[in-house]
């Protein structure tokens, strides 16, 4: 099997892991097919580690919504009570730089990590 035939067998295998097939049934159909014990090994190594790829993608895709939402959500408090204070003082105000700043920062971190 040459580099060419084992990605493709590697593509062809991680569509079917998606669909729920186990890798028992993989190691058997691969050695029906007369494949040597070591290119299976490699393969299902790959395989193995693509998944576990995939699933940090997903947790650190996750992480970084929460975080950008959180962002987003002291920017908006801190907005709205400074907007509140402003309307409602008569000749002061309280400005809560804090959260805005913080706020905006989370969001536009949250926003970076999600993109790479």
């Amino acid at each position: 099997m040459n580099k060419e035939e084992f990605d493709k067998a590697l593509d062809y295998y991680t569509d079917k892991r998606k669909n729920g097939f186990g890798f028992s049934s993989i190691r058997k159909e691969l050695t029906n097919q007369g494949l040597e014990d070591e290119k299976i090994r490699d393969l299902i190594n790959l395989l193995s580690q693509r998944e576990i790829s995939e699933e940090l993608r997903k947790t650190e895709n996750s992480k970084s919504l929460s975080l950008a939402f959180m962002g987003l959500f002291l920017f908006l408090l801190g907005s709205s009570i400074t907007i509140y204070s402003y309307i409602n003082g008569k000749s002061q105000f309280v400005l809560w730089y804090g959260a805005i700043l913080v706020g905006i920062g989370m969001f536009a971190s949250g926003i970076v990590k999600y993109r790479k």
